[in-house]
């Protein structure tokens, strides 16, 4: 609807009071917000519990709906449903193509882990998905999709994606956020689906370092190499410590690499494994000469001043540890900057 269309039913309602509100029939009135977005309000107060919607939540919702119309999707809005056991719903954006059926959410204001889980599940009972928009920051769930949204000072809306930098001087990353415009978002998701979650994605080369000290062994007297540290980095991508997850994802990347490779460096991989009631994670290595116990090395969150780096290697995220990472607190909703990446998940 153009402005003019927009003026001439406000006129008509005026004089026939036609139009009504979905949530209490209650007579309407035509506005316009601060933000330049028409929307439809009571005419006056009255005993309907309904909150208005805030400036913000109306724009956002205007811009999301133009991005899914420029999708090819056919877009309501504040579209009304009900689940097969009876439980009603009202999404803000309502997303259909064919039998495809999309709830966008905006969530503004704060709201509960629960609540949020309550209200995604009652779409996914009546056959529609649902993608969460917050300002605040989302809640981290492989079954609710959620993104946070933040607005700029020029009163646009912003997707915030983190880009982790790798500093080897502190051997550990650092996020710098990237700024994606909300509607770009938008268009990306609902044209190729590229929002996954988890840590990595099955595919993604990483780099594999592990970190220690070239000690004396007592029982033999050669020098060989400990392992405290085993960390997973790679571009844009946070930095993983394997410390954390005890020796099976280590062995499977010890799997990747050539065992000439690793008895050229002289690395023992016969490494043993024991959590602590200290809260640290044990990594007991072997003589790379002998073969006998050296020392128990406990591991440190980030590299301590006296260790090197002993190894680095390139390896590949498999499924199973990429499915392994997704259930580490870590784990989030990410899309891609490039958006050139196939998704591995079935998206919103």
């Amino acid at each position: 609807m153009d402005e003019y269309e927009w003026t001439l039913l406000s006129g008509e309602n005026k004089i026939l009071q036609h139009l009504r509100m979905p949530c209490c029939a209650a007579p309407v009135v035509l506005k316009k917000s601060k933000l330049g977005t028409r929307f439809f309000a009571h005419q006056r107060k009255g005993p309907c519990v309904t909150k208005p919607e805030s400036p913000e939540h109306l724009l956002l919702k205007s811009e999301v709906a133009a991005a899914l119309l420029a999708s090819g999707w056919d877009v309501t809005t504040e579209e009304r449903g009900e689940s097969a056991e009876g439980d009603s719903w009202v999404a803000d954006v309502l997303a259909t193509k064919g039998r495809l059926r999309y709830a966008i959410e905006v969530q503004w204001s704060k709201q509960t882990d629960e609540k949020t889980i309550q209200r995604h599940f009652r779409y996914r009972a009546s056959n529609v998905r649902c993608l969460w928009l917050f300002k605040q920051n989302p809640l981290r769930d492989a079954l609710v999709p959620a993104l946070k949204v933040s607005q700029a000072s020029d009163g646009r809306f912003y997707v915030p994606v983190d880009r982790w930098v790798y500093q080897p001087e502190i051997a550990d990353t650092v996020i710098e956020p990237d700024l994606v415009p909300l509607r770009r978002v938008i268009e990306h998701v609902f044209s190729g689906q590229h929002l996954w979650f988890g840590v990595y994605r099955a595919g993604h080369h990483v780099v594999l370092d592990l970190l220690g000290w070239n000690q004396k062994c007592d029982k033999c007297g050669d020098h060989t190499k400990l392992i405290n540290t085993a960390v997973l980095r790679g571009r844009d991508l946070p930095t993983v410590y394997l410390n954390d997850y005890g020796l099976l994802l280590l062995e499977h990347f010890y799997a990747q690499i050539e065992p000439s490779v690793l008895k050229k460096r002289q690395l023992n991989t016969n490494i043993r494994y024991k959590p602590s009631s200290y809260g640290h994670d044990n990594f007991a290595n072997k003589c790379f000469h002998c073969g006998s116990l050296v020392r128990k090395v406990f591991s440190s969150l980030k590299m301590n001043d006296s260790e090197v780096p002993l190894f680095t290697h390139e390896v590949v995220i498999t499924p199973p540890v990429a499915g392994e990472l997704a259930r580490s607190r870590q784990a989030r909703w990410n899309i891609d900057i490039d958006f050139k990446q196939s998704p591995t998940t079935d998206g919103v």
